[in-house]
């Protein structure tokens, strides 16, 4: 509905499917065996996890276990709050601070690391994406191109709003003014983020090519 393109929300293709199935399924047996043979011992901590202890010989409840962990988890909670929710307020972000007066954002972690993420980059009961702007490389993310993206489009309104209050553009001035004064968290009740963000971004365009 919002015609975001899939690889803006974390939809690649990989390129080797057998390299990447089997890298994920040695990954996960290790982590498993590391957890359960070394880290869960050192915190005390049971060696089963009594929440979901009742699956054990439960074939009847597997199924829908297996759809809670594929849809749910995987794709609802990855693609929605850790794909498009960022891919959304990364964009949005530069066009509402400028409209709310801001001139800073403060996140509170930049490159906070955890001890292999470009596997895993989770970090006990934070999401990915919650400890760090980019990646060991340093590799770009989905979530910093997207603020830079925002802090460009703060920056272009800035100097249209400069530009057209010095040369007396009042008609140029009010229609960025009009479009920026829609982006309030309340009409996202009502209208989509991507239609607000959309309509801001073509009046940019537009108001760019001004003479």
């Amino acid at each position: 509905l919002s015609d975001t393109p899939w690889r803006e929300i974390g939809y690649v293709r990989p390129k080797s499917w057998m390299r990447s199935l089997v890298i994920g399924i040695v990954f996960g047996i290790a982590f498993k065996v590391v957890m359960k043979a070394v880290v869960m011992p050192l915190l005390g901590a049971p060696p089963t996890n009594q929440t979901y202890h009742y699956l054990a010989g439960n074939t009847a409840a597997l199924p829908g276990m297996i759809f809670i962990l594929i849809v749910v988890a995987g794709f609802g909670e990855e693609t929605l709050f850790h794909g498009y929710m960022f891919e959304r307020l990364g964009k949005l972000f530069g066009s509402s601070a400028s409209a709310k007066g801001l001139t800073g954002y403060l996140f509170w972690a930049y490159n906070t690391w955890v001890s292999d993420p470009l596997h895993d980059s989770r970090w006990r009961r934070y999401p990915a994406g919650e400890l760090f702007q980019f990646y060991p490389g340093p590799r770009t993310s989905i979530r910093f191109e997207q603020l830079r993206e925002g802090i460009q489009d703060f920056e272009k309104i800035r100097i249209l709003r400069e530009t057209f209050t010095k040369e007396g553009k009042k008609e140029c001035l009010k229609k960025l003014n009009d479009v920026l004064s829609k982006f309030q968290l309340a009409k996202l009740k009502t209208i989509p983020a991507a239609k607000i963000l959309n309509e801001g971004k073509a009046v940019l365009r537009e108001l760019s090519k001004v003479k």
